[in-house]
């Protein structure tokens, strides 16, 4: 296993303390603070199985994917990037409107890395700008309904020491599209896999200092590990629809009976 990657899901940090003299004597430095942190949503997808519909403009009770998204990154994040690529109708995404509604700064960034992927839109957006990049970032896919704020914060709270990435490993599989990295880190790791001519993100993590969050930890945390799933094709999308229409009237009934205890 590479020094540089550790895997700490089994049995928490422990595994980091012992390859890490620092943290073993008690050292853990501190999380970054909410003013270090930002935002980035990848919202340059081809869209190829969803039939050509955007899926952050995707609807959910009143509202899109791409606004979710930035509701709960807005907790956490003094600013949000949004990467898209440079045939991504924007107008659909209601920018503005979102960031009126929601009150925290989007800034859109075109991919000019096309056709690789993540990638691009990582270093386009965090690496291309003018302005000192956040010392953390929040990173998430453009179709992901149901993101956490506590599950970021869950994450967040790891984000400490030398570790560079925090990332879910829920039911077996690594998320690193819906994670938390230093910046400087993560965009350094992606100028090496482009330049390299690898696309992968699995090659990316290998690179970094990552602490892996497995389903104990959420369980743990008594966060629901859905915050990782995404809808990929209209199937998908109408699940997630039925499971919200489930959830939006299991509580409509508690409610009610709460009010007939009264």
């Amino acid at each position: 296993m590479s020094m540089r990657n550790a895997d700490l899901t089994r049995g928490g940090a422990s595994a980091d303390r012992a390859m890490n003299p620092r943290r073993a004597a008690g050292w853990q430095g501190e999380a970054p603070k909410p003013a270090a942190r930002c935002g980035l949503i990848l919202a340059g997808g081809r869209n190829t199985r969803m039939g050509g519909k955007l899926k952050p403009a995707l609807t959910f009770s009143g509202e899109t994917v791409l606004e979710r998204i930035v509701g709960a990154m807005a907790e956490l994040c003094g600013h949000i990037y949004v990467a898209v690529a440079a045939d991504t109708p924007v107008s659909q995404l209601q920018i503005e409107e979102i960031e009126q509604r929601i009150g925290v700064p989007l800034i859109v960034r075109t991919d000019r890395l096309a056709d690789i992927g993540p990638l691009g839109g990582i270093v386009s957006a965090l690496h291309e700008g003018r302005q000192e990049p956040a010392e953390a970032v929040w990173v998430s896919a453009g179709d992901m309904p149901f993101v956490s704020a506590a599950a970021a914060a869950r994450m967040l709270a790891d984000l400490r020491g030398e570790t560079e990435a925090v990332v879910p490993d829920v039911e077996g599989r690594r998320q690193p599209l819906q994670a938390v990295y230093r910046t400087r880190a993560l965009c350094e790791a992606a100028k090496v896999c482009i330049a390299r001519g690898d696309r992968s993100m699995a090659r990316l993590l290998a690179q970094l200092r990552v602490t892996y969050l497995n389903d104990a930890a959420w369980d743990a945390a008594g966060i629901a590990k859905r915050f990782v799933r995404n809808v990929n094709t209209p199937e998908e999308y109408e699940r997630a629809l039925e499971e919200e229409r489930r959830e939006a009237e299991g509580f409509a009934s508690e409610e009610e009976q709460r009010k007939g205890a009264e």
